[in-house]
């Protein structure tokens, strides 16, 4: 039973530490308790997987403090990457807008143009260039 606990509270910790730095949970509207039970449901769910490093057990509390900081030093370092490529991926996706790169008209894209000042939009073949 203690080395149950034991790699639940080392996977939960980790899960903690990437939820807290992660783009979608780490906003102030998300709750503590949610952001804490979904690190610990998370926990439940990847512990078939995991299990304690050998001599775990036998460690003295020094060492178990140890490892307690290298498990939330990776899951800063997951929560760190996952904003990293999110980040990424919106400022691509800015540039690319901002650029030109996709037509700032839908309609273009449809064969349809809108008339500039608001008016309605009509039917133009986008070969001919209007």
């Amino acid at each position: 039973m203690q080395e149950f606990f034991l790699t639940w509270f080392m996977v939960f910790v980790r899960a903690g530490a990437m939820l807290s730095i992660f783009p979608i949970f780490s906003a102030a509207a998300m709750p503590m308790r949610i952001r804490i039970a979904l690190a610990g449901f998370l926990a439940m769910l990847s512990m078939p997987g995991v299990s304690l490093p050998e001599g775990f057990l036998q460690s003295d509390s020094i060492n178990f403090v140890g490892l307690v900081a290298k498990e939330v030093a990776f899951g800063l370092l997951l929560g760190f990457i996952c904003r990293l490529i999110l980040f990424a991926v919106g400022l691509a996706g800015t540039t690319v807008l901002g650029g030109g790169g996709v037509p700032s008209r839908v309609g273009v894209l449809a064969g349809t143009t809108v008339l500039e000042g608001g008016g309605v939009p009509s039917r133009v073949g986008v070969l001919a260039g209007t």
